[in-house]
C-alpha cells in the first residue's frame, strides 16, 4: 500500500501515507499522524464493527435485502485480489507482534491466500437465506485501486509461528450473523 515515488497518485484518500502526507504539505494542512505513529497495520481483515469496509457493507446489504429491506445489490469493481484474515485471528497476530517481533523491523499481517472480492461476494450470496441479485454500479468504482493486495508473510510466520485459523467461510458466517442479530435489535 505505500509505495511511493514519481508520478505517484497523492489524492487517495484510501491508502499511501506518503502521498497523503504530501497533499497535506502541497496544500498548507498540518500532518496528521494518528496514535503515535508507530502502529502496525494489517491487510484486508473481516470485523463486523467496522462497518465502513467493503466486507461489513456486503454483509450489511445482504442482510438487508434477506429482509426485504432492499431488492437487489450494488457493488463496484468485484475483480480485485484481497487477502482476508478474521478479526480475531488479527487480535492474535497483534499480540504475537508486541511480544515476540523485533521493534523497528516491518512485517505483513494476513492471508497467504488470495481471493477475488466476486468469490467473497459469492461466499457470502450462497450462506445468505435468499436469492441476492447483484449489479455493477460505476459510481461504486474507486477511481483509483491496488488491485491485488496479498502480503507475503514469511517473516512473520517465522518469527511468531503464526498462521491464521478462522476460515473464510466461518468469517462469512460470523460477519453474516453479526448483522442478523443486529437487524433483531
Amino acid at each position: 500500500h505505500n509505495v511511493y515515488g514519481e508520478r505517484q497518485n497523492i489524492g487517495d484518500k484510501y491508502r499511501n501515507v506518503i502521498g497523503i502526507f504530501m497533499n497535506q504539505i502541497m496544500q498548507n494542512k498540518p500532518l496528521i499522524v494518528f496514535g503515535d505513529g508507530k502502529q502496525t497495520r494489517a491487510f484486508t481483515y473481516i470485523n463486523p464493527r467496522r462497518k465502513e469496509i467493503f466486507s461489513s457493507a456486503f454483509a450489511q446489504r445482504i442482510v438487508d435485502i434477506e429482509n426485504k429491506k432492499s431488492d437487489i445489490m450494488l457493488h463496484g469493481n468485484l475483480e480485485s485480489i484481497r487477502s482476508f484474515i478474521d478479526i480475531r485471528d488479527l487480535v492474535d497476530a497483534y499480540w504475537r507482534a508486541i511480544n515476540m517481533c523485533e521493534y523497528g523491523i516491518p512485517y505483513n499481517i494476513g492471508s497467504p491466500k488470495p481471493v477475488k472480492i466476486k468469490d467473497f461476494l459469492e461466499l457470502l450470496k450462497k450462506n445468505s437465506t435468499c436469492d441476492i441479485k447483484t449489479k455493477m454500479d460505476i459510481r461504486l468504482i474507486r477511481p483509483v485501486d491496488i488491485t491485488n493486495q496479498v502480503p507475503c508473510i514469511d517473516n512473520f510466520v517465522q518469527r511468531t509461528e503464526w498462521n491464521p485459523k478462522i476460515k473464510l467461510e466461518e468469517s462469512i458466517k460470523f460477519l453474516l450473523d453479526f448483522y442478523r442479530e443486529k437487524t433483531i435489535e
